[in-house]
């Protein structure tokens, strides 16, 4: 049985914003190293705080006050971090966004958020210029923030039932649905990591995630700041970077998602090897081949879990040894159930739905921003679906078996088939056309596109690609489009059957075009 703590033994209610845990961070020592960014000075507590409180005055300036909605459209960097942590500061809701996002679907998600201001850098900023929405270059808001007196700064008012945050998260039948999270819920994901992955004030946390996802903020981010710990980071994954910038920031601990961990095992020894002092590595979900990799760069895996942007269930267990599929044992701050379409639980072994249900409030998400129907649709049985099949074993051990929703994980990114085959069916070529997901050497899933053309259209695969790259952000682009000229499978019920057409993958019956 692995360790079970209590949140209310580290934390009291108060301590539960992330301004607090920003300003207990700053406590234990200012003078301390605390952020490293490959190409950027160094920066300790004390200097990292000024930057955060000049961000908080600045964005008073500029008219943002308690419970406004901002967008963040950065690529990683030490700026993104301090102007998030600026609005927190500000009581503002921060609304982050892929910089890989482009066209109709980032208008769409900026839009459906209402915000009342974008920071975004330089080079993307233009993209949000159709819309009525102010737009703030990165630049000039650092400009501004230098400026800017610290003293001056606004004190967050921001209780732990306060929103903080809201994340996109892939939508399975629909568009994109924004999480909303709250104060209290940031930091208890955070402090999951910071208890259960044993983080300490002599680590020093690396991770190349972006930071508009859970897993850079709540897995690496937050829990640094919960355990004193240093932070170092990149602007994304780069497999022949990776070593290099962990050896050279000193970082004890990583992280990664099971492909990356899958390239780093195919790239040739690098010097940077010999130099690391890695002990442990947040790998979720564990890779092919994760003994060779613990052994390769003398390091344990933790891959025992399961969360999701809704919420954080399983915590983790590093001492468990990492088998893929497994997530552990029943939770403590949850209750938990398989259950069959019907809501009946299901036997021992048997597959059914993941749901749970808190023990605690606000430790699950608040809702779908402006989606009820989606939020009521979740939350249905008194219990929170979570759209993945499990199993568990006689040992009362839970195993991942797969989702049950239309949606494919790609890269470490939930992306919704629905949404994909809305923007690249409106090419005036397109007929028919349906998403899948299929399994992938590296891990996680591969993009198969199918496209029926329409009647006198012809299109080519070069075509679809160069209509793909101006519509959806990289992590979206399919990796193979077949295309066929007659109609695609059909369900009794005149849907498209995805079931035969992965069924006729694995024949070899795709049709033309790679």
């Amino acid at each position: 049985m692995p360790a079970r703590y209590s949140i209310d033994d580290d934390l009291a209610e108060a301590e539960r914003t992330l301004p607090a845990v920003w300003r207990r961070r700053a406590r234990l020592g200012r003078t301390e190293p605390f952020l490293w960014f490959k190409g950027s000075p160094a920066r300790t507590v004390e200097q990292f705080d000024a930057e955060i409180l000049a961000a908080a005055q600045t964005l008073c300036g500029h008219g943002i006050k308690k419970g406004d909605r901002v967008c963040v459209l950065m690529k990683n960097s030490p700026e993104m971090l301090a102007t998030m942590l600026g609005l927190w500061q500000a009581g503002a809701v921060v609304v982050p966004l892929s910089a890989q996002m482009v066209g109709p679907l980032l208008l769409d998600q900026v839009s459906r958020a209402r915000v009342a201001l974008a920071i975004a850098d330089d080079a993307l900023a233009p993209q949000l210029a159709p819309l009525a929405v102010p737009v703030v270059e990165k630049d000039r808001f650092m400009r501004e923030s230098a400026s800017a007196d610290a003293a001056d700064a606004p004190q967050s008012g921001v209780s732990f039932d306060d929103p903080a945050l809201i994340l996109y998260t892939s939508g399975s039948t629909g568009p994109s649905k924004g999480c909303m999270l709250s104060q209290h819920f940031c930091v208890y994901y955070g402090w999951i990591f910071w208890r259960y992955m044993g983080y300490r004030r002599d680590d020093v946390i690396y991770s190349c995630l972006p930071l508009n996802h859970v897993h850079a903020l709540f897995a690496s981010f937050f829990p640094a700041l919960l355990a004193g710990a240093q932070y170092s980071f990149s602007e994304r994954f780069s497999a022949s970077r990776y070593w290099p910038e962990i050896a050279d920031s000193g970082a004890t601990t990583c992280s990664a998602i099971g492909p990356m961990a899958s390239i780093l095992l195919k790239q040739p020894a690098s010097e940077a090897e010999a130099r690391l002092r890695v002990r442990l590595a947040h790998i979720a979900p564990a890779p092919p081949g994760v003994e060779e990799f613990q052994k390769r760069f003398r390091l344990r895996v933790a891959s025992t879990l399961f969360g999701m942007t809704e919420a954080m269930i399983f915590p983790p267990d590093p001492q468990r040894d990492p088998v893929p599929g497994v997530i552990g044992v029943a939770p403590a701050d949850w209750d938990v159930a398989l259950v069959d379409d019907f809501g009946r639980e299901v036997a021992a072994d048997e597959p059914g739905e993941l749901v749970a249900r808190p023990r605690r409030p606000h430790i699950l998400f608040d809702g779908y921003f402006d989606m009820p129907e989606e939020t009521v649709k979740a939350w249905r049985g008194l219990w929170y679906h979570t759209g993945d099949v499990c199993r568990r074993d006689a040992d009362g051990v839970y195993w991942f078996m797969g989702r049950k929703r239309d949606q494919i994980r790609r890269r470490g990114e939930n992306v919704s088939a629905w949404e994909l085959e809305s923007l690249l069916g409106a090419h005036p070529a397109v007929s028919e056309i349906a998403a899948l997901g299929v399994s992938s050497p590296l891990g996680e899933e591969e993009i198969v596109l199918f496209v029926r053309h329409a009647e006198g259209s012809p299109v080519s695969v070069d075509a679809l690609k160069a209509f793909s790259e101006k519509v959806v952000p990289k992590f979206m682009r399919p990796d193979r489009i077949l295309i066929r000229k007659d109609e695609l499978p059909k369900t009794p019920s005149g849907k498209i059957d995805k079931r035969q057409l992965q069924a006729m993958l694995l024949e070899g019956k795709g049709q033309a075009g790679e």
